[in-house]
């Protein structure tokens, strides 16, 4: 613990301090005077407005110093509790690792400097947490800790589950299934890239990476964040389409506990999703674990080409980012995401990337749709409130996700239990509160046909509710754990889970 503190003392030392207080126009005798929470709540107010990006970065560098002194604090009260096994000391643990992740997951680490700082604080936690456990899960833990040693939190994991659930729903039948390509080739890639313009199957493209095996591991999970108290941002509810869909950040360990290790044959069960979460920067020690497939390198159609051919609308923003991404002298800059969850469903959407999606465990169902159809696909207008928006009453407050998380170990949440979870009070960063029409969000990359609907009751006349639905060509694919599927910039497509836990890793550019 004493390494840790002395990195934190070195790296984010006074001068650093002021200089952050300096760029922010901020008295800094008046700003040493103020606790960390206070600190805090001067970065969030200035965070916490619309449009996000003309947030000055230091407001980012602010938060981000206040949040690892916070840490720091929680660290120094657990070297000097008696009892390792206390419930104490493993809440110490935890909201010094919620402090970090907050840094990362509301500031994006400040910059690199101080982000690299949180990254070599929490491989030092995982060291300590790893020394104090066992490799082997056949082997028991220790019996016998250090004086310095972290809690060892609750070993059920090692004990229980030794994988995923892998239960799968009804497969579809594939009326329609989409080309395969094995182990392709470069050039056979950006030959079929440019002369389809189609989404493929890639087969044999991902065996080299250790995530098919690791990442099925509940153990490796638990190592990985910290015993489960890493924090995580889960969407609740099966859709995003859904009225009472939400966003929460929580612990991992209950994300993996009240969403994925659940049981197959419970009658009620809420679905939650970690989707579209860029985990190699919160948690950099699986990102070995994967590779950015070549293919994301090659030498890909350019707009105009696939306008031409699909009639692709895309904003004059849209039309200046994609030129700038696809000069011959810049490599594009690639996206990846994590999609974690079980029984989840993407509903019918485009996105303005070319994207191969990589699925590590489980099986997904995806239908597509080309953009030579979208005026039969009914999208939704820009000004269109989603419906979890609809279904709130007053305006979203911003970007910012308010936390509970106190200095006191021993406070309690309302009605006196102890929250697990830290609650967003707020709405995410692409609510626009602008034109007075508070808590809409531009929804026009997303169709009003719900494909799950007409999946679970295929004898409904869905052609009266939207006209010509039925006869507007698609195609489709079972994608297994070792698979890839190429998804063309502009194509429409629909996405569901069939199995009770399932992985995927995107590559957008």
């Amino acid at each position: 613990m004493d390494s840790i503190l002395a990195l934190i003392n070195i790296d984010l030392n006074v001068d650093a301090r002021r200089a952050v207080y300096t760029e922010c126009d901020l008295d800094v005798r008046h700003c040493e005077k103020k606790t960390h929470d206070e600190l805090l709540e001067i970065a969030k107010s200035r965070i916490n407005v619309f449009p996000y990006s003309s947030v000055k970065s230091c407001w980012f560098k602010l938060y981000t110093d206040a949040s690892i002194l916070k840490a720091a604090g929680f660290l120094m009260k657990l070297e000097y509790e008696t009892d390792f096994e206390s419930e104490r000391s493993e809440q110490l643990l935890s909201k010094a690792i919620a402090a970090l992740d907050y840094a990362l997951i509301v500031a994006g680490g400040g910059d690199e400097k101080r982000k690299r700082l949180i990254q070599k604080v929490f491989v030092l936690l995982e060291t300590l947490m790893v020394n104090q456990g066992t490799e082997n899960e056949d082997e028991a833990p220790p019996t016998k800790r250090r004086r310095l040693d972290i809690p060892r939190s609750d070993t059920r994991h090692k004990q229980g589950h030794r994988q995923l659930p892998n239960g799968k729903c009804p497969t579809p039948h594939l009326k329609h299934p989409i080309r395969i390509l094995r182990s392709p080739s470069l050039r056979t890639f950006e030959s079929w890239a440019h002369k389809s313009h189609e989404p493929v199957v890639l087969q044999g493209v991902l065996d080299h990476w250790p995530a098919l095996a690791k990442w099925k591991n509940v153990k490796y999970w638990w190592y990985k964040t910290l015993h489960g108290h890493r924090l995580v941002p889960v969407e609740i509810g099966q859709s995003y389409n859904d009225e009472d869909w939400r966003q929460e950040i929580m612990p991992f360990r209950q994300f993996l506990e009240g969403y994925i290790l659940i049981n197959d044959n419970a009658e009620q069960y809420e679905v939650g999703y970690l989707a579209q979460h860029d985990l190699f920067r919160q948690i950099e020690g699986i990102r070995a674990d994967v590779a950015v497939p070549d293919y994301c390198y090659c030498d890909m159609p350019k707009d105009e080409a696939m306008a031409k051919r699909h009639d692709l609308f895309t904003t004059k923003q849209e039309t200046s980012a994609i030129e700038d991404e696809e000069d011959d002298d810049i490599q594009p800059e690639i996206h990846q995401n994590v999609w974690f969850g079980g029984r989840t469903v993407s509903p019918l959407h485009h996105d303005p990337y070319h994207n191969i999606l990589c699925q590590v465990h489980g099986t997904k169902y995806i239908r597509l749709y080309s953009p030579e159809h979208t005026s039969n696909l009914y999208p939704k207008s820009k000004t269109e409130p989603a419906p979890h928006l609809q279904s709130k009453a007053g305006p979203a407050s911003g970007p910012i996700n308010e936390v509970q998380l106190h200095d006191d170990s021993t406070t309690t949440g309302q009605g006196g239990d102890q929250r697990d979870s830290i609650s967003i009070i707020t709405q995410a960063n692409s609510v626009d509160t602008s034109d007075n029409q508070p808590g809409t969000i531009d929804m026009s990359n997303n169709s009003s046909v719900d494909i799950l609907a007409m999946q679970l009751s295929p004898d409904e006349d869905w052609d009266e509710k939207w006209p010509g639905i039925s006869s507007v060509p698609y195609f489709e694919c079972l994608l297994e754990a070792g698979e890839a599927l190429f998804i063309p910039k502009g194509w429409w497509h629909y996405v569901r889970s069939l199995s009770a836990s399932g992985i995927s890793v995107s590559f957008w550019w």
